[in-house]
């Protein structure tokens, strides 16, 4: 009986160990897009709380758009980019309903480029990236619809190893670290690029639809929430070579729920764009376009909030 006992007990250790070695290889192996947005989490975790007035959420055309000294410089504005690369409007609702545990802004912006993805079926960084946010986040739906009925997809979300084990060639030093250099906080989550790309800017798109079905499910949360919390809601479209498909929904949609939806092709004139010299690439502004960008957003947060000026 007590060699039994004793084998149950060593088997149990055994298991345990297994866990945590299968846990910790996982995160050596874990996607490595997934550096900046583990960052960007515990950095806005460890603010002082409700320490923002203006916060950026979104995919990677908010922190690549929006420059948030910029803003306190010129305006006064303090502000977060809150944000991730490639994130669909599900993985922002994730995000806004982490942020609100920390920080209560008079502000949320949210650049709509990638409204149309939620619910992507491929584990990628960007769901990986959401295991760091807080332990309340309820995200039960969020893998519901991003996996249904896929168990890979899973035991890939909780050990990446699974997905990811080809990553075990290509381990560098950040991958030991929870945190990373990234300069977060010198920078409040904007991503400097200094490149230059010659594009096109798309110009409004006679072709307008709908967003899909998930996608609105997600930005109705979005806006309830934001109503619930007496935050003001503001969706922009930064400038780009793509054509925005959703332009005349979005704006429809701002109307009849209470915020604001600007479309920054409507305004290319008062942006002063130069598509020879603004742009990193089809989709994204560079320093010199970020810069205008931020300007034309911190007029008009200035005009039409009462936002509190930090530099006095």
């Amino acid at each position: 009986m007590k060699k039994t006992i004793k084998r149950l007990f060593n088997l149990l250790i055994i298991i345990c160990l297994s866990i945590i070695l299968l846990s910790q290889l996982s995160f050596l192996t874990r996607p490595s897009g997934s550096y900046r947005d583990i960052d960007v989490i515990n950095t806005l975790h460890n603010f002082p709380k409700d320490s923002i007035e203006v916060m950026g959420l979104g995919p990677s055309t908010t922190h690549r758009s929006i420059i948030p000294f910029q803003l306190y410089e010129d305006y006064g504005i303090g502000s977060f980019n809150f944000t991730g690369p490639s994130q669909g409007i599900d993985t922002t609702l994730l995000y806004l309903k982490d942020m609100l545990i920390y920080q209560h802004p008079k502000v949320i912006l949210i650049s709509t480029y990638k409204f149309d993805t939620a619910g992507t079926e491929a584990m990628n960084f960007v769901k990986y990236s959401t295991k760091f946010l807080d332990s309340s986040v309820d995200k039960t739906e969020y893998l519901k619809n991003s996996f249904g009925s896929n168990i890979e997809g899973y035991v890939s979300y909780y050990f990446p190893l699974w997905s990811f084990h080809g990553n075990w060639t290509k381990i560098k030093k950040n991958a030991f670290r929870e945190k990373n250099n990234y300069n977060i906080l010198r920078n409040m989550g904007y991503k400097r690029i200094g490149t230059v790309e010659k594009i096109q800017i798309a110009e409004h798109s006679e072709e307008q639809i709908a967003l899909p079905d998930y996608s609105i499910q997600c930005l109705e949360e979005i806006t309830e929430i934001c109503h619930k919390e007496q935050i003001e809601l503001v969706l922009f479209s930064p400038p780009c070579g793509v054509p925005n498909l959703y332009s005349d929904y979005l704006y429809d949609f701002a109307l009849n729920n209470n915020i604001t939806y600007l479309d920054l092709t409507d305004y290319l004139d008062q942006l002063c764009m130069d598509e020879n010299k603004d742009f990193s690439d089809d989709v994204h502004t560079n320093n010199s376009g970020a810069a205008k960008v931020t300007d034309f957003i911190g007029k008009y947060l200035t005009e039409n909030y009462d936002l509190t000026d930090m530099r006095t």
